[in-house]
């Protein structure tokens, strides 16, 4: 069994810098070339309407979701686990945890990342429309899926 903890981010109560520290090693190990700085990170752990949740193992971060919400419709904007802990439902779990809001889900996702359009799809996210080279580094077509739990 694996000693799993995963936590919302309290702006309040955490020490934001801290965390978009985790952040950034968890997206170095991720990608090649983290697609935000570490400074966009912490600016984003700022904005109020952010929702964070953080996956550690043994105290050490090993996966996050991040998301937008403003009004009735939140925007996942990341959902990373390094890569030595995948395929062990992380994602799904931090997943779970967002999804106990209401409102209108939006995402988008790389055309080729069939793990990940498996995921959504596991949680009834619906395809509504494709982004034609929306991702750079390599180019490739995004997906957009939404789900609404009102």
């Amino acid at each position: 069994m694996r000693e799993l903890y995963i936590k919302r981010i309290n702006p309040d109560l955490d020490c934001l810098r801290d965390i978009a520290v985790d952040v950034h090693l968890i997206l170095s190990d991720v990608y090649d070339t983290p697609p935000w700085t570490f400074e966009q990170t912490f600016s984003d752990l700022l904005n109020l309407d952010t929702i964070y949740f953080l996956a550690y193992h043994e105290e050490k971060p090993i996966g996050f979701l991040s998301a937008v919400e403003v009004m009735d419709e939140i925007e996942i904007t990341n959902v990373a686990v390094i890569q030595k802990f995948r395929g062990q439902g992380i994602s799904s779990d931090l997943l779970s945890r967002l999804l106990k809001f209401d409102g209108t889900f939006f995402l988008e996702v790389r055309k080729s990342n069939e793990v990940a359009k498996n995921l959504y799809k596991k949680y009834n996210f619906q395809a509504y429309h494709e982004r034609k080279n929306y991702y750079k580094n390599p180019t490739e077509d995004a997906i957009l899926m939404r789900l609404e739990r009102l």
